[in-house]
């Protein structure tokens, strides 16, 4: 078991935590799940294909999420991207995702949660 440090908390202590349990979360999911296999779709885009158009989210409520969102994916997309945007077509595919990650979710007794970076 890994010893967690204690003691006066370190400027980036958050930013750990933060990737430890995206961590935990992603290792949690069914190796077959269909949440797993969109998250592989989406580690494989290149950054540059992801990064190119994108701006920072300005308002994190459902409307502005939407919106980002839709920006994001609309328009003329790389084919890493086009195929990540396709797998939601398939509803199926997001109804088992959101089924799993909330299952993950429940068994784990945390969720992750968008907060704007200011």
């Amino acid at each position: 078991m890994v010893e967690m440090p204690s003691g006066p908390q370190q400027p980036f202590w958050g930013d750990i935590k933060q990737v430890q349990l995206l961590m935990v979360l992603l290792s949690s999911l069914p190796d077959d799940g269909k949440l797993r296999e969109v998250l592989r779709q989406a580690l494989a885009v290149p950054q540059a294909e992801a990064l190119s158009g994108m701006t920072p989210l300005k308002q994190v409520s459902t409307d502005g999420l939407r919106t980002w969102l839709t920006t994001l994916w609309s328009g003329d997309l790389g084919p890493s991207l086009r195929a990540m945007v396709d797998w939601q077509l398939a509803g199926e595919n997001v109804k088992a995702a959101i089924k799993e990650l909330g299952e993950a979710q429940d068994r784990l007794g945390f969720t992750l949660s968008v907060v704007r970076r200011d």
